[in-house]
């Protein structure tokens, strides 16, 4: 609950009855409300009660925090069938038609969370017949004690946010190839349409309006529905009002992309080493989008979402064409050369290109390196995609959460004391309650849309690596190859969110080095609205821009091998694919320096987001026979360090430890046409690491646990 402030002596009064000291709750501190009726503090958690465990006192802030990650899913469910055709018909040697389909319908079950009273909170007059007389006595005591308090709440009677979106989908190809010139070339030509309907029902879609209209009925809300409706505290409220301030709702969204294309390939002359190859493509495709927003959703009344708009079907298409050319340089050596003019219709012309090289100096050895320049364009969602309502996750307070926060690191700082607090205010919290801000919560009300402005982003590549295959010349050791290759990747106007909640926050306050003036007018604080009487943040927008640029570069290491025992029915079999990253560098935007964050991964959004480990690995130890296989998987993760520790040195969190996790896996084949797979992941049941505020590590971290499959395939 959201007031103004009562004075000392009233405070004191009223948590005396609950046994709490006086001057324990400061006069600044909100208060929410037990089950019971009785009141707690905010900041501190005197006298909180919650039987439920949601509730905690945040140990370093010392506020009232809500555990709301539970509340998601951490894997959605899901439920698909597919039906899929291939059909070729021979009109002469030369020359075949082919028809390909396929259908899909896909169901996708999302949690995310109980709906919140945000971005609008409501107003409670102090006539509202459930206000208890301990609240009463608070209200009463405020300078203004006819003022209407201002209700921060999460509707946890109405049930999680969890809605269905289904996605059916159905793609048909058909085309015609052959060859001519005795076989020297080959052609390809095509048409391919494809749909997507998708359909979201939300089915209990808070509505503010219907929640104000019974807070500010005489009665409560009776004469509207049985008992009326109390906000305070977890009461029973009759399904009656739940139905009243709960109505289903159902958007409906649709893509489909049309694409013609033509190829041809083969001979183009002949060189000493061998011939000189060619392939030619012409290509044209066309995408469109539209979404039809139910009425409920387009006015800005449903709670936890901003007003969202409905798009007319909208499209971009793309014209390119294409060609490469193998060159045998010698017999152990071959030139790849490649280029592709793209013409959009939202972005314009661009153009790419490629060339590679290897060589073998011995039979065992390959070499092997290249050059790429890539370009893609902004797609149809990073360029278009209408508002939409998210949940910006900003975690705890001190070392993340709203820096305004009386509990945050940059309130504890005295050298910007200064600027924070104008920063702040500037921004929306009232100055009267600055003092004594807190929010207490780790997720707010974010908004998401597309940029028309968006530039296409361009890739430079460059590799270089050696491929080993040795004959060895015994039966133990077979088919042993190892391969090594180093990456440099350098991305420039890279097409990315601008961020999340969390790092949106940051830029705006410094927490990396974005606003070293802490001044209002940052790009970043622009993207961030509050609550005028409260100080709460309304919204924190997000969409996609042109970085500054990503440059990465690591080594890749596979091995492979098979080692044969006389006298068994099978053999052994290993593959390993290590990863050893050198540096992964974010420019956040054009100009802003390169941040270094390799070995960290991000806990701000849920689930976390880009695991940077310096080192990880895949391997597999097999045992194969004709019959059957069986094996162990064993997956690795090195240790990481939150990112935290370079974005908010001062404050920053745990990251996780080193992981390993052991699958065992099988395969048994019944019959020439009947295969039977089946295995155990996580065989030692490991729990993933927990980075605060409670998000589960993603990225090879196993977040279900021990987990038992069965599959059957069959050829007919």
């Amino acid at each position: 609950m959201l007031t103004g402030n009562p004075d000392q002596a009233t405070v004191d009064s009223i948590f005396a009855q609950y046994g709490v000291a006086p001057g324990t709750v400061n006069a600044s501190s909100q208060v929410g409300f037990n089950d019971d009726g009785s009141l707690y503090a905010v900041t501190g958690g005197a006298n909180l009660m919650d039987p439920t465990g949601r509730l905690f006192v945040d140990p370093v802030s010392g506020a009232v925090s809500e555990a709301i990650f539970n509340d998601r899913s951490i894997i959605s469910p899901q439920e698909r069938y597919t039906l899929y055709g291939k059909s070729d018909f021979e009109i002469s040697p030369e020359l075949t038609f082919y028809a390909t389909g396929l259908y899909m319908d896909s169901t996708v079950v999302t949690s995310i969370g109980y709906p919140l009273n945000v971005p609008n909170l409501s107003a409670v007059p102090v006539t509202n017949p459930f206000i208890s007389p301990d609240f009463a006595t608070w209200l009463a005591a405020r300078p203004n004690p006819n003022a209407p308090a201002l209700l921060f709440k999460r509707f946890t009677e109405t049930g999680r946010r969890v809605y269905d979106t289904n996605y059916e989908t159905f793609q048909l190809v058909a085309g015609f190839k052959g060859e001519f010139g005795d076989g020297n070339y080959s052609w390809d030509a095509y048409y391919s349409h494809a749909e997507t309907d998708i359909t979201e029902d939300h089915p209990n879609s808070v509505l503010g309006s219907r929640v104000q209209a019974l807070l500010d009925a005489a009665d409560g809300g009776a004469s509207v529905c049985e008992g009326g409706y109390n906000p305070f505290g977890r009461p029973n409220n009759s399904q009656a009002c739940l139905n009243y301030i709960s109505l289903p709702a159902t958007n409906n969204y649709g893509t489909e992309q049309d694409v013609f294309e033509a190829s041809v390939q083969g001979k183009l002359f002949s060189l000493p080493a061998d011939d000189v190859r060619f392939a030619l493509t012409a290509t044209y495709r066309e995408d469109s989008f539209f979404r039809d927003v139910d009425p409920l959703f387009t006015t800005g009344d449903v709670v936890s979402s901003p007003a969202l708009i409905s798009q007319p079907s909208k499209s971009i298409d793309v014209s390119e064409v294409a060609a490469e050319l193998l060159v045998p340089l010698a017999k152990s050596a071959n030139l790849g050369l490649g280029y592709r003019y793209s013409d959009y219709s939202h972005v314009g012309s661009v153009n790419a290109y490629k060339a590679d090289l290897d060589f073998r100096p011995v039979e065992s050895i390959l070499l092997r390196g290249g050059f790429e320049r890539a370009v893609r364009a902004p797609n149809f969602n990073e360029a278009f995609a209408p508002v939409s309502a998210t949940a910006a996750s900003i975690g705890p307070v001190p070392s993340a959460g709203d820096p305004c926060d009386a509990g945050s690191a940059e309130r504890m700082n005295p050298a910007i004391a200064a600027d924070l607090q104008d920063l702040c205010i500037a921004q929306g919290v009232p100055a009267a309650i600055y003092p004594s801000y807190t929010l207490g919560i780790v997720s707010v009300a974010g908004s998401f849309s597309g940029n028309e402005n968006l530039d296409p982003e361009q890739a430079d590549t460059i590799t270089a690596g050696v491929v080993f295959t040795p004959e060895l010349g015994g039966d133990v050791v077979q088919n042993l190859s190892v391969s090594l290759d180093y990456y440099s990747i350098e991305i420039e106007q890279a097409i990315n969110l601008n961020g999340s909640g969390a790092a949106i926050l940051g830029a705006c306050f410094n927490r990396d080095g974005s606003n070293p003036t802490l001044n209002p007018n940052n790009e970043n604080c622009q993207l961030i609205s509050r609550n005028s009487a409260t100080g709460i943040i309304n919204d924190i927008r997000s969409t996609y821009i042109n970085t500054g640029g990503f440059k990465t570069s690591g080594v890749d290491l596979i091995l492979n091998g098979e080692l044969h025992f006389a006298d068994m029915p099978g053999y052994f079999k290993i593959n390993t694919a290590m990863n050893f990253l050198d540096k992964f560098e974010i420019a956040a935007t054009d100009g802003s320096p390169f941040v270094d964050y390799k070995n960290t991964i991000d806990a701000s959004e849920f689930p976390p987001l880009s695991p940077l480990p310096d080192f990880k690995a895949l391997t597999t130890f097999d045992y194969v026979t004709d019959q059957f296989s069986v094996g162990v998987r064993w997956r690795h993760v090195g240790s990481m360090d939150n990112r935290t520790a370079i974005t908010n040195p001062a404050a920053s969190d745990p990251g996780p430890d080193t992981y390993n996790v052991f699958d065992l896996v099988g395969n048994i084949q019944l019959n020439d046409s009947v295969k039977l797979g089946l295995g155990i992941t996580n065989l030692s049941d490991k729990q993933p690491f927990i980075l605060p505020p409670g998000n589960y590590v993603s990225g090879g971290q196993d977040q279900v646990g021990r987990a038992y499959y069965l599959r059957v395939s069959a050829n007919f």
